[in-house]
């Protein structure tokens, strides 16, 4: 009989290797204590990310709205100065899982007067090569004394 066990046992095994499962787990909980994340790349936008900004971002748009390794991504801003800013450039930190991976200066000399519409915009080529995380994107417009007078925060996971 354990002849008999055995051949069973092993043909049970050889059916089971030849079955294909087809089980997802549905995008909540149970996604998120498996480690999964429900859509990697898709970009997540706070305009405003600094108390007491002297420049309110209003509008932005984001393109493509999904990140994907190898291309561009172009961000751009539309807001307005609560006072005369004297801006001098734009500064881009990148965090990755919160530490910083990243930082980059571009020029942007320009006298913004209160109330008027300012449109600033920020495109990188990404990587082909990104590690697994979640990504931090700020970008500020800083004026001709240091200063930090807006924030843009995008983030990301992979």
């Amino acid at each position: 009989m354990s002849g008999k066990f055995f051949v069973l046992t092993i043909l049970l095994l050889a059916v089971a290797a030849n079955c294909e499962f087809d089980y997802a787990p549905a995008e909540t909980n149970e996604l998120k204590f498996l480690g999964g994340k429900p859509d990697p790349g898709v970009i997540s936008i706070e305009e405003n990310c600094a108390n007491g900004a002297v420049f309110v971002n209003t509008r932005t748009k984001v393109s493509p709205q999904k990140i994907t390794r190898g291309q561009t991504i172009d961000i751009k801003i539309i807001g307005q100065s609560k006072k005369d800013l004297q801006a001098d450039h734009i500064q881009v930190i990148a965090k990755l899982n919160g530490v910083e991976s990243f930082k980059e200066t571009k020029p942007f000399k320009q006298e913004v007067k209160p109330g008027v519409n300012t449109m600033y915009e920020y495109s990188t080529a990404v990587p082909t090569f990104i590690p697994e995380g979640t990504f931090e994107i700020f970008v500020y417009i800083v004026d001709n004394q240091g200063n930090n007078d807006s924030c843009l925060k995008a983030s990301f996971d992979f």
